[in-house]
């Protein structure tokens, strides 16, 4: 038996194996592919791959970033660390901030 690809028979058949019908995310391509399949080739990835991967989805998932957020983070982070060198913050000990958050907790 053949079939046409893209037909509508061709694709029941192919949903009903576990494919599924997405559009992908460049140029608008249809491709029928098993999730399942593409599961399995991620989680046979290398550890580093995978983190790879997982960068570049959350990426095109979030858009474009903001190019001075780097910049104003370091900035913020090194105010800080200069204001903590020089004793101009009042510091908690860690005992009481995690008994504070207990206490929180159970309310």
């Amino acid at each position: 038996m053949h079939f046409v690809r893209g037909s509508s028979l061709a694709l029941a058949i192919k949903r009903k194996q576990g494919y599924t019908r997405r559009r992908s995310i460049n140029g608008g391509r249809v491709m029928a592919r098993a999730i399942s399949e593409i599961e399995r080739e991620i989680l046979n990835l290398d550890r580093p791959e995978q983190e790879r991967l997982l960068r570049a989805l959350l990426e095109k998932l979030d858009g474009p970033g903001d190019a001075d957020a780097d910049r104003v983070w370091l900035d913020e982070v090194q105010r800080r660390s200069a204001d903590f060198d020089a004793g101009l913050l009042k510091t908690i000990p860690a005992k009481e901030v995690f008994e504070r958050v207990r206490l929180r907790l159970k309310q």
